[in-house]
């Protein structure tokens, strides 16, 4: 696996760093990158309903942070290519539930330490070798933020059982609707200027705290606002608005919606939302 730079930053030749399967370039700032973040493919094991499960990890520096699937405004959103794979059909990241800051007004929901992410593969086909291969974008941040892409290229089989570190990170998952004890999800949407207002109304009991959300769209070209969360009992109230790149009014699939409530108990992911 290799770790570059990305986006508009230079590029610096190539430097002998390697990380297991990784391969380190140095950007042109003042900055040592296999300092601040190193990773490794975990290749994991065959699971009974014939996918496999296999995994990312990323070690941070003290101080440093990287991002969940929906960032936060003071995040930077990871994105995936597994265009260079063989034999593989389905990739299913599993998020462990993330941590969320605030700085200077600014809400991030990521990650501080070491994170292991879950794949979950599904084969294209059955009984043949599988190949994990492709770039993995994220942003790492402490007082700046770099954007680096993790190359990753490895051999999914032989193993027979999970490694603790992805048994851990399967088992730091959000709670299903069911389990949480969700009892209705109805949202309205209704066109504004220059998009959609999305506001959820979900029967469920509190998860203790200061409640947070977070809203995602299907369509990442679509930027979503940061949601604000009200409760009043068990009724939890949950709005921001959706705008497209050509900011007008669009249509919205309610199941291309997913909602996610965080509190001090754990968070519970919910997907899509009746009428309201």
């Amino acid at each position: 696996m290799r770790l570059t730079m990305f986006g508009a930053m230079m590029f610096r030749p190539l430097i002998s760093a390697a990380i297991g399967c990784f391969v380190l370039v140095q950007p042109s700032v003042a900055l040592d990158l296999e300092e601040i973040v190193t990773a490794r493919a975990l290749p994991g094991a065959p699971q009974p309903d014939g996918t496999h499960i296999a995994g990312l990890e990323i070690q941070l520096a003290p101080g440093w942070k990287t991002y969940w699937r929906q960032p936060g405004e003071g995040g930077i959103p990871p994105r995936f290519n597994w265009a260079d794979s063989e034999n593989i059909g389905v990739i299913e990241p599993h998020w462990p539930v993330p941590e969320i800051s605030w700085q200077n007004g600014i809400r991030s929901i990521g990650y501080e330490g070491r994170v292991t992410i879950p794949l979950r593969v599904s084969p294209s086909a059955e009984g043949a070798p599988m190949r994990l291969a492709g770039e993995i974008q994220i942003g790492v941040c402490e007082e700046i933020c770099i954007p680096v892409t993790l190359r990753i290229n490895t051999d999914l089989g032989g193993g027979v059982e999970l490694v603790p570190a992805l048994a851990a990170a399967l088992s730091d998952r959000p709670m299903q609707p069911a389990e949480a004890d969700v009892r209705e999800v109805a949202c309205e949407i209704t066109p504004v200027a220059d998009g959609m207002r999305v506001v959820y109304s979900v029967s469920m009991p509190a998860l203790g705290g200061e409640e947070e959300a977070a809203i995602e769209f299907a369509d990442p070209a679509v930027w979503v606002t940061e949601p604000v969360a009200s409760r009043d009992g068990g009724e939890l109230s949950v709005s921001a608005e959706l705008v497209p790149p050509e900011t007008a009014p669009f249509s919205i699939a309610r199941q291309d919606l997913r909602l996610t409530v965080f509190g001090a108990s754990g968070a519970v992911d919910i997907q899509g939302c009746s009428a309201g």
